[in-house]
């Protein structure tokens, strides 16, 4: 998530200086605006452990185009349709995140109630266990009183 906003400063300063039309500059600076929107809300998202790798793949995809010093129509557009891409993809995430959440608490709930309760198991069960492998390998053993062969 961090190379994101590393390659956001880095392309947005290089940008101002490579595009030639005022019209594709303001575009690109549209462009850098919603990434950087973007790169906001997949940080939140990333943060909390979900897997946010496609939306960045297609974040990256229309970062490399977004540096090229000259754009055609049909790269504008092949941008154009990775951030809506990345957008559509943050969406389903930022629309699946309680439901996420829900099972990451639930997860991590059952793990503490497995691993608290382990001492306890072995409290009521260790005895019982050993009494029972004891009584079974010692049930062949024959009792004979002291002192007769």
């Amino acid at each position: 998530m961090h190379w994101v906003m590393l390659l956001l400063l880095v392309t947005s300063s290089f940008l101002g200086l490579t595009c030639q039309s005022y019209f594709l500059q303001d575009t690109v600076q549209d462009y850098l605006g919603l990434i950087e929107d973007y790169a906001v809300r997949l940080k939140k998202l990333s943060s909390e452990g979900m897997n946010t790798s496609e939306a960045e793949k297609f974040i990256k995809n229309a970062l490399l185009l977004l540096g090229k010093e000259d754009l055609t129509e049909e790269e504008v557009a092949w941008i154009q349709s990775n951030l809506t891409a990345a957008d559509q993809e943050i969406r389903r995430l930022e629309g699946e995140f309680q439901s996420f959440m829900f099972w990451k608490t639930a997860g991590v709930a059952a793990r503490v109630t497995l691993l608290l309760s382990i001492p306890v198991i072995t409290y009521v069960f260790l005895p019982r266990l050993w009494a029972y492998v004891w009584f079974k390998t010692r049930r062949k053993w024959i009792v004979r009183k002291k002192g007769t062969d």
